[in-house]
């Protein structure tokens, strides 16, 4: 888990919501995930699919690929076209620890990811001139 949080933190756009994170998974004496068996995971992962014209398909990458950052977090992953996975097993207070994270990732893409994505974004795409 160390090292989803770590690589959320690198990015000033959701870095703020990784640290509130991160401080919630102290909280619940930092459960793990136990990485033999997986399972797939219910309900709406909030990925862009609606873009404007002028994204390319590295912004529409870097986008997402924000929201994969968020999720791991709470150990859920995108192996593509949609499907998402967790572990099955886990420490015993992992549920109560990765209900409240959710719930802090929904609201933070929800309320802020778009907001910070448009503002601090390199929208330069690597290997190209502006």
């Amino acid at each position: 888990m160390k090292q989803a949080f770590d690589r959320a933190m690198e990015s000033e756009i959701i870095k703020s919501c990784a640290e509130e994170v991160f401080g919630v998974w102290e909280k619940h004496d930092k459960p793990e995930t136990d990485p033999t068996t997986t399972t797939g995971v219910a309900g709406l992962r909030q990925y862009l699919s609606d873009i404007p014209d002028e994204w390319t398909d590295y912004d529409v990458s870097a986008y997402n690929g924000l929201i994969d950052d968020l999720y791991a977090m709470i150990d859920v992953f995108c192996i593509g076209s949609g499907i998402w996975y967790t572990h099955y097993y886990a420490d015993e207070n992992w549920d109560e620890y990765s209900d409240e994270a959710e719930r802090i990732i929904k609201n933070y893409i929800n309320e802020n990811l778009w907001d910070r994505f448009c503002n601090l974004h390199d929208w330069k795409e690597p290997g190209t001139e502006l």
